[in-house]
């Protein structure tokens, strides 16, 4: 339904877990199989005690990573 309800030169943005698009795959894995020529972001949070170096088994995981310190309360 992502590509059903996109216009033609709007902003389409759709929230997700990051189940369904990390490392780019899931729901970001079948738009790009539809229609390959739209230009696609992926946002991720990970959490980490080290705030200043991203873990190398982060990397890659998104276009964009949020990186929280590893004591935030987390509601999962």
């Amino acid at each position: 339904s992502i590509l059903q309800n996109y216009r033609a030169g709007d902003t389409f943005i759709h929230f997700n877990g990051s189940f369904h698009s990390d490392f780019h795959e899931g729901i970001l894995w079948y738009l790009k199989q539809q229609k390959p020529s739209l230009n696609y972001l992926t946002i991720a949070t990970v959490s980490q005690e080290d705030l200043e170096n991203l873990n190398e088994d982060q990397y890659n995981r998104a276009d964009y990573i949020l990186v929280v310190d590893a004591s935030m309360t987390s509601t999962y």
